[in-house]
C-alpha cells in the first residue's frame, strides 16, 4: 500500500488558510480526527473549506452528471463582493447524493446533525465556539398527477439551475473555496455594484420576500429597481403578508432596525409597497398625523419618526443586542399615539397643533403591535416603559435644579428611573436624544434636556440596588409588623406611593409612617380596651409623640405604650365589631355618626358667622352681602353632588365613566349653591379645631370663588378632571400672560393643586397640625391674587420669568403669605421669625411687582 501523498492547496487571500490534505491512493479524503493539520487561525470559513476539500475529494458518482462539489453561498458571498465580513456562512454541495452527503461530513470529524428527510431541511455542522454551517443540495420542482409541484433533491443540478431557486441576484452568488473564484449566474455582483436590488427572473414569491427587500434595501443602501416593486406591491395587495410568520417578521423588522445605517429607507420602500400598511398600521397613518411646525418643522409624524429612528440607530452602536432591539423598537413607535392624540384647534385666528397626552396613548398600539412579534417578555415591556415615559425629560426640561428645588428636583428623576427600569435607562437616555435630534429646524441639541437627569441619577446613585425602595420586608420583620395576607407588598407600595408624593423622604420618615399606621390594630385597641373615639384620640396622640420622638421603635414598643395607656384609662367596650384594618380604626356606628353629626350642627349654628367674618378679613374682601351656608352630608351624598357637577362640566358620556372617591374629603365647596359642605364620616373622629380649620378653609375657597368668578370655573375643572386649564385674558398684559404660560408648561399648576387637595384630605400630620390646611389655601389664594391683579412688574425681562416661576412654588415664605388686594400683606407667622418674613416679602415685591407699599398684618 503506497504512503498517502501529502498536496498544500492555498485557499483565497480573503480567508488567510493554509489546508494540508491527506489523500490515500484512492484519491479520495482519508477520516481525520486531528484537528492541527488547519494551520490557519481558526474560523467557519477554514471549516467551509475543508468541507468543499473533502466534497472535492469524493468519488464521483457515475448516475450524477455533475463532479462534487461544495460552495459557499448567498449572505457571505453578498457581503465580501460589498467587502464586509459576515457572521454566517452557508453551503450547497453539487454531485454528492443526499444518502452519501452526511458520511462525508462526518468525515471530518464535526458533529453533524442530519436532516430526517432530504429536502429543504438543512445538514447542520457545528464547529464548537466557532458555530455552525448550514449544508444544503440543490432542489428541482416535480410536477405531479394532481397539479401539486414537489421538491426533490437535484445533485445533478448546475449552479445556474440552483441558483434560480434563490431570491435575489445579490444572494445568487457562489463562492468556490478549491477554486479560488465566485460563481456569479445572475450577475448579482454588478446589482450591487450599481446599487440595485432585483429578483431572479422568473421567481416565484413568498410571504418573506416582501419585508426582506425591504430590510436588504436598507442594510445594504440599494433600490428596488422597478419590476422587483412592480411584483412585490402586486403580491402584497393580493394577500401574501397573510401567510407572513412571526418569526419571519421579527427576523426581518429586527435586522432591518438593528443593523442598518439608515433603517428609515426600508421602512418607507415598506410603506411605499404597502407592507407597512398591513403590518403596522398604525405607523403607515402617522403620515396623516400633522405636528406644531414651531416644534417639528420636519413635518408629519412619520416623517419624525423615520428621523428618530435613523438618530437611535447611530446611537445603538454602544449598547449590547438586548439593548438595540429595545431603543429601536422605542424609536419606531414612541409617537404612534399621536395618531389618536393629536388635536387641531384654532385660537386668535391661527391654527393649533396639540397632542397632549400621545405617549400614554401610545401604549395600547403599541403593545399590540409588539404582540405580533416573537419578542421575550422583558424586552416587550421594556419598550412600552421608553414608549410610556418618552415625554417626562422635557417635562423636567427648565426646571433647573436650585438649592430650594433640587430635592424635589431629584425625587422626580428617582421616579422616572423606576418607571423607566434601571436596566432600560441607558436606552431611555439615548431614546431621549435620538427624539430631540430627530426633528427638522436648528437647535437640535438633547444635552440641556437630559443631561441635567443624568446628572441627577449620578449625584444620587439611583441605579443602584440600594436605591429601590426606602424599606424592605425585612426591615418591616424587624420593626415587628406581620406579614398577613401579603401586606407586606401592600405597605411598601404605599410608603412608595408617598414617597413620589413627597411626604415620605427618607427611611427614617418610611419607619415611623409603618410605626404609626401599621403597627397597631383594631383588634388591639379592642383587646386593650381602648373603644371611645375621646380615648382613641387621646391615645393616638401620645403615640403619635413617641413615634416622632423615636421612644416607639418597633410594634413591640407600641403595645407596651398601649399598655400603660389602658392602666389609667377606664374605658367602657360599646356594641363594636372587630376591627382588623388599620384604616378602619376610626370608624364609627351609625348611631354614632348621627351623634357626631349635631356635634357639627351645633358648631354651626353657634360659630360659623364667626367664621365667615374672619375668612373675608384674611382674604381681604368685604362681604357684600354674598351668603355662604354650611350643611352636611353623607359620603354617598357628596360623590352624587360631585358626580352631578362632573356632568354639567363634562357632559354625560363622560360622566357616566366617572366614579369619585370620597373618602378623605372632609369638606367642599359648590360654588352653585354657595354652600359648604362637611362629610361627618371623614372627619371622625376630630376636635373641634379641626371642624373649624374645615369650615375656615372652605369658606376662604368660596370668598374667592365668588371674588373672581373666572378663577372657580378653573379650579372646579382642576378638581374633577385633575388637570387645570388655564384660560388666558387676551386684554391682560403680555408678561402676565408669559407667566402664566411658564407655569402651565412646567405643569407647576397642575403641582400645586395635587399637593394641595392631597395636604387637605391625606396629610398624615391632620391630627397633630390641622393649621397645615390653611397654609395651603393661603398658597393657592397668595398666587392666584398675585396675577389676577396684575400686579407682576411690567419691566421683567424674559430671563426673569423662570425664576420668579421657580421661586414662587419653591420658598416656603410664600405659602405662609395672602397678597390682599389693598396691598396688606396678611399672614401667621411666629413673632421671632417675623422680621426675616418681612425681609423675603419685601425683596419678593420689589424684584418682581409693582406693590411698593406693603402692610404686615399677622393673625397669631
Amino acid at each position: 500500500c503506497a504512503p498517502p501523498i501529502q498536496l498544500s492547496i492555498r485557499g483565497r487571500a480573503k480567508l488567510g488558510l493554509h489546508v494540508m490534505v491527506k489523500l490515500n491512493q484512492h484519491g479520495t479524503a482519508a477520516p481525520r480526527a486531528d484537528r492541527s493539520q488547519v494551520t490557519a487561525e481558526r474560523s467557519l470559513e477554514s471549516v467551509a473549506e475543508e468541507i468543499a476539500l473533502a466534497v472535492a475529494a469524493t468519488d464521483p458518482n457515475p448516475n450524477i452528471s455533475t463532479y462534487p462539489r461544495a460552495y459557499i453561498v448567498g449572505g457571505w458571498c453578498r457581503d465580501r463582493v460589498l467587502g464586509k465580513s459576515s457572521p454566517d456562512v452557508d453551503m450547497e454541495v453539487f454531485g454528492v447524493a443526499p444518502q452519501d452527503l452526511t458520511g462525508t461530513l462526518q468525515s471530518l470529524g464535526y458533529h453533524v446533525i442530519a436532516p430526517k428527510t432530504f429536502g429543504t431541511t438543512p445538514w447542520k455542522v457545528i464547529a464548537g465556539s466557532l458555530g455552525s454551517i448550514d449544508v444544503t443540495i440543490p432542489l428541482r420542482s416535480i410536477p405531479t398527477n394532481k397539479n401539486v409541484d414537489v421538491l426533490q433533491p437535484a445533485p445533478d443540478a448546475s449552479v445556474a439551475e440552483a441558483a434560480t431557486r434563490r431570491d435575489f441576484t445579490c444572494n445568487a452568488i457562489y463562492f468556490d473555496p478549491v477554486r479560488n473564484e465566485f460563481i456569479d449566474p445572475h450577475q448579482g455582483a454588478k446589482d450591487l455594484s450599481d446599487g440595485v436590488l432585483k429578483l431572479l427572473p422568473g421567481s416565484s414569491l413568498n410571504p418573506g420576500i416582501p419585508l426582506r427587500a425591504c430590510r436588504m434595501a436598507a442594510q445594504f443602501n440599494l433600490t428596488l429597481d422597478q419590476t422587483c416593486k412592480e411584483q412585490i406591491g402586486s403580491a402584497v395587495l393580493t394577500g401574501i403578508l397573510r401567510n407572513l410568520s412571526r418569526q419571519h417578521l421579527t427576523k426581518e423588522l429586527l435586522k432591518m432596525l438593528t443593523e442598518s445605517p439608515a433603517p428609515s429607507k426600508g421602512l418607507l420602500i415598506a410603506d411605499e409597497l404597502g407592507v407597512l400598511q398591513q403590518i403596522f398600521p398604525d405607523i403607515s397613518a402617522l403620515k396623516q398625523v400633522p405636528q406644531d411646525p414651531r416644534h417639528h418643522p420636519e413635518g408629519d409624524v412619520l416623517t419624525h419618526t423615520m428621523m428618530v429612528v435613523d438618530e437611535a440607530a447611530k446611537l445603538s452602536a454602544s449598547h449590547d443586542r438586548e439593548q438595540r432591539r429595545r431603543l429601536m423598537l422605542g424609536a419606531l413607535f414612541h409617537d404612534v399615539g399621536k395618531l389618536h392624540a393629536t388635536q387641531i384647534t384654532e385660537k386668535e385666528g391661527q391654527r393649533v397643533i396639540s397632542a397632549h397626552g400621545h405617549e400614554q396613548a401610545g401604549i395600547a398600539p403599541s403593545k399590540h403591535a409588539l404582540s405580533k412579534l416573537e419578542l421575550a417578555h422583558p424586552t416587550r415591556q421594556g419598550v412600552l416603559r421608553l414608549v410610556a415615559n418618552h415625554m417626562k425629560p422635557l417635562e423636567l426640561h427648565g426646571v433647573h435644579p436650585t438649592d430650594q428645588t433640587k430635592e424635589r428636583y431629584d425625587n422626580k428623576v428617582r421616579m422616572l428611573v423606576r418607571s423607566v427600569g434601571k436596566d432600560n435607562f441607558a436606552v431611555f437616555a439615548d431614546l431621549v436624544r435620538a427624539d430631540q435630534l430627530g426633528r427638522g429646524g436648528s437647535g437640535r441639541n438633547p444635552g440641556p434636556i437630559i443631561e441635567p437627569i443624568l446628572e441627577a441619577v449620578t449625584r444620587n446613585n439611583f441605579l443602584s440596588p440600594e436605591n429601590d425602595r426606602l424599606l424592605s420586608g425585612r426591615t418591616l420583620k424587624e420593626l415587628g409588623i406581620e406579614d398577613a395576607h401579603g401586606s407586606y407588598e401592600e405597605i411598601l407600595r404605599e410608603i412608595e406611593t408617598r414617597r413620589d408624593a413627597g411626604t415620605i423622604k427618607t427611611t427614617e420618615d418610611a419607619r415611623k409612617y409603618v410605626l404609626r399606621h401599621h403597627s397597631l390594630t383594631g383588634v388591639d385597641l379592642e383587646k386593650h380596651g381602648v373603644f371611645s373615639p375621646a380615648d382613641k384620640k387621646l391615645f393616638f396622640k401620645s403615640f403619635g409623640a413617641g413615634v416622632r420622638g423615636g421612644e416607639i421603635c418597633s410594634r413591640g414598643d407600641a403595645l407596651a405604650l398601649l399598655g400603660r395607656f389602658t392602666e389609667t384609662t377606664a374605658a367602657t367596650p360599646p356594641n363594636l365589631s372587630m376591627v382588623t384594618d388599620p384604616k378602619l380604626l376610626f370608624k364609627a356606628t351609625a348611631a354614632e355618626l348621627a351623634a357626631f353629626g349635631e356635634t357639627i350642627t351645633s358648631l354651626i349654628s353657634d360659630e360659623f358667622a364667626l367664621i365667615v367674618r374672619a375668612a373675608h378679613k384674611f382674604v381681604g374682601v368685604p362681604s357684600n352681602n354674598a351668603t355662604i351656608t354650611a350643611r352636611i352630608v353623607s359620603r354617598d351624598v357628596a360623590a352624587q353632588i360631585h358626580k352631578g357637577e362632573f356632568e354639567r362640566c363634562y357632559g354625560t358620556d363622560r360622566a357616566q365613566h366617572y366614579a369619585p372617591n370620597m373618602e378623605g374629603v372632609a369638606g367642599f365647596f359648590h360654588a352653585r349653591e354657595s354652600t359648604v359642605y362637611l362629610v361627618p364620616e371623614n372627619l371622625w373622629p376630630c376636635d373641634f379645631d379641626l371642624i373649624r380649620s374645615t369650615l375656615f378653609h372652605e369658606v376662604v375657597h368660596g370668598i374667592q370663588s365668588q371674588t373672581y368668578p373666572d378663577y372657580e370655573s378653573t379650579y372646579l375643572a382642576g378638581l374633577l378632571s385633575k388637570r387645570a386649564a388655564i384660560e388666558f385674558d387676551t386684554n391682560a398684559p403680555g408678561l402676565v400672560r408669559e407667566l402664566t404660560k411658564s407655569i402651565q408648561a412646567l405643569r407647576h399648576w397642575q403641582e400645586c393643586h395635587a399637593r394641595y387637595f392631597e395636604s387637605l384630605y391625606a396629610d398624615d400630620n391632620l391630627w397633630d397640625d390641622p393649621s397645615q390646611t390653611i397654609e395651603q389655601v393661603r398658597w393657592v389664594l397668595g398666587l392666584d391674587t398675585l396675577f389676577a391683579n396684575s400686579c407682576v412688574r411690567e419691566s421683567l425681562l424674559p430671563n426673569e420669568v423662570e425664576p420668579l416661576v421657580n421661586q414662587i412654588f419653591s420658598e416656603p415664605w410664600l405659602a405662609d403669605a395672602a397678597f390682599r388686594d389693598d396691598g396688606v400683606v396678611c399672614a401667621e407667622v411666629a413673632v421671632e421669625d417675623r422680621s426675616a418674613f418681612e425681609r423675603a416679602v419685601l425683596d419678593f415685591c420689589k424684584r418682581y411687582t409693582t406693590r411698593e407699599h406693603v402692610q404686615f398684618v399677622y393673625l397669631s
